[in-house]
């Protein structure tokens, strides 16, 4: 008597997607696990170049030279090929707190990648359950919409031979108009939670659940009695990734101020030169080293 429009999203034979291939399939998608994966990777690479600066670098370095001959000693043409090594003994302290610093980034991000999978979970669980919900609410009305019709005959075939009054099925197809029009409107919202499900999880509409599965985990958790104050789950609370996150970041930003003081302070500096050859009467010589301290 009142058909349901769009039988396509009518409840899927199967069970569909469970949570956690939902979640699999969104981890592929979604941009900010990926975005967060690799400012891990930035942080990891600048924490390996600043351990870097705390080793010499050593370059080949070759010069030629031509001055005016004034008929001296000296040569006009001074030409060398050598090794030099730099090394930054002391920077002031800047290296350490900038090593610091970078540790408590790298900190931050490694947290950041797990909010970003914790944040991109509940998402899915949450248009998971909202799927879920609406399937489970319209496979229900439908169930009360049968009863209903099975009512508004019983009562229209009592109702002719005079055993009922006709106000009760007068009422009871008022009923079935209402229910009708309740189908109709789940069977509208099982569409757009299939569709959010879908722009969530990158998955088609079709693979959305349709039934409840025991690994499911929908059940309602056990609340304890009594229930525990607040304080006990601040402690936990402070270990959430994001908070993590947040506290490394403030912690690699309160070691900068350490880095821009150590300007104040001495740099103690080697350099060195191993002279493969060169030029004039310094020909003799295959070394030199200077220690520059700077104040």
């Amino acid at each position: 008597m009142y058909p349901i429009t769009r039988p396509s999203l009518a409840l899927a034979a199967s069970y569909g997607a469970t949570l956690e291939e939902a979640f699999s399939s969104a981890l592929k998608h979604d941009e900010a696990p990926a975005v967060a994966d690799a400012r891990l990777d930035q942080a990891d690479e600048q924490l390996s170049q600043a351990w870097g600066g705390f080793l010499p670098s050593i370059t080949a370095e070759g010069t030629y030279g031509r001055r005016e001959d004034t008929g001296r000693l000296l040569d006009p043409e001074q030409w060398s090929a050598r090794l030099a090594a730099r090394w930054q003994l002391f920077q002031g302290g800047a290296e350490y707190a900038g090593l610091r610093s970078l540790r408590r980034t790298r900190e931050g991000a490694d947290a950041s990648v797990q909010a970003a999978r914790h944040a991109l979970y509940a998402r899915v669980a949450e248009a998971h359950f909202a799927a879920l919900a609406a399937a489970l609410e319209l496979e229900t009305l439908k169930s009360l919409l049968d009863l209903t019709q099975q009512r508004v005959k019983e009562l229209s075939d009592r109702a002719r031979i005079g055993r009922t009054r006709e106000s009760e099925a007068l009422a009871a197809r008022a009923q079935l108009a209402s229910v009708s029009a309740q189908v109709r409107a789940a069977d509208a919202d099982l569409g757009e939670a299939r569709a959010g499900w879908s722009r969530v999880t990158g998955l088609s509409p079709e693979q959305a659940p349709s039934q409840p599965l025991d690994k499911d985990p929908i059940a309602a958790a056990e609340i304890p009695r009594p229930f525990p104050a607040l304080a006990h789950f601040m402690g936990p609370a402070r270990e959430r990734p994001d908070v993590v996150a947040a506290r490394r970041q403030f912690e690699a930003a309160d070691e900068l101020w350490q880095v821009a003081l150590a300007g104040n302070f001495p740099k103690l500096e080697a350099t060195g030169n191993w002279y493969l050859a060169r030029s004039g009467s310094l020909d003799n010589g295959r070394w030199d080293a200077v220690l520059t301290l700077t104040l």
